[in-house]
């Protein structure tokens, strides 16, 4: 017997190790006197955490940047000097989930525009492109406009008066058929024009996001920027022939609805001209910590 409390105590049997006590006899418990790898520690070293904070992510942004060669990348187009990075979401390391936002960029980092941004710019210059069009055709559209006013407005009056009210003309389903090809000529040579000399119309100019070609940051060519258009506008050609303008209207739908379960967010008229939609803003460098060999935060010069 002894009155030596439990506890651990140097094993007496092994000087490299503890042995638990149990206040009367040796138990079977033992731990290591030195915990392996405690002399690589670093904790009370902040510097050298830090430099290794930096390596790991030098080693993942390394990683990150041969993704597109991959075939996971669904960006990549197999395309060897452009396309799409997607940085890969629920990566391993906590590291890169906690310091980088997870978001669709090229590989000089821009980023795909999003939905809403296109939405947008689509219907600024659709705006403009009606007013304009109104404006050019307004002797053809002027007359059936007329119609439609003093329907209106006898319907108005006979609901008032408590009177029955007159039947819609037929003239109201039948639009002048200047207006939709002049409205064609002009969005033509608006868009395809624009896109090729910037990438950009007036609507993508106030969303912040512009048009580029897959192999290259360039603006499309004008092959590529007319095959673009007549696929997005393919509803005003149909509503230029007789019995097609329902099925031109549901492909603009499909067109428009597209980019929101792409991956690398692409309509049909991305897809068919090999375009990409980004913006003009660059990712903010805080999410990248700035340190020797990142480029002051940034990240590292790609060349599409």
């Amino acid at each position: 017997m002894t009155d030596r409390p439990s506890g651990w105590y140097d094993d007496p049997d092994s000087a490299d190790q503890l042995r638990y006590w149990d206040g009367i006899l040796w138990s079977d418990r033992t731990m290591s006197k030195v915990k392996p790898g405690l002399d690589q520690s670093h904790i009370s070293d902040p510097y050298r955490q830090w430099e290794d904070k930096q390596k790991r992510l030098q080693d993942e942004i390394a990683t990150r940047s041969c993704y597109h060669q991959s075939q996971g990348n669904p960006c990549a187009g197999g395309h060897s000097q452009g396309g799409y990075q997607q940085r890969v979401p629920g990566s391993s390391s906590p590291l890169m989930q906690n310091d980088v936002r997870q978001v669709a960029t090229t590989l000089n980092g821009e980023k795909l525009s999003s939905w809403w941004c296109r939405i947008f710019a689509f219907f600024i210059d659709y705006v403009l492109m009606v007013a304009l069009t109104t404006a050019t055709a307004w002797h053809w559209f002027g007359p059936w406009a007329h119609i439609i006013t003093t329907w209106y407005n006898n319907t108005v009056t006979a609901a008032q008066t408590q009177q029955s009210q007159p039947p819609m003309p037929q003239a109201v389903y039948h639009v002048p058929w200047q207006y939709p090809l002049i409205m064609l000529a002009l969005y033509a040579v608006y868009e395809i024009g624009m896109v090729v000399w910037r990438g950009q119309t007036l609507g993508k100019m106030l969303t912040g996001i512009r048009v580029r070609s897959v192999g290259t940051a360039a603006p499309p060519k004008f092959i590529d920027a007319g095959f673009r258009f007549v696929v997005k506008d393919i509803y005003l050609i149909g509503a230029l022939l007789p019995y097609v303008s329902s099925l031109g209207s549901l492909v603009q739908l499909i067109d428009g609805l597209l980019p929101l379960g792409d991956q690398c967010k692409q309509s049909l008229h991305d897809k068919a001209a090999k375009t990409y939609v980004v913006c003009t803003r660059s990712l903010p460098s805080d999410h990248w910590p700035s340190g020797p060999g990142l480029n002051n935060g940034h990240l590292p010069p790609f060349n599409d």
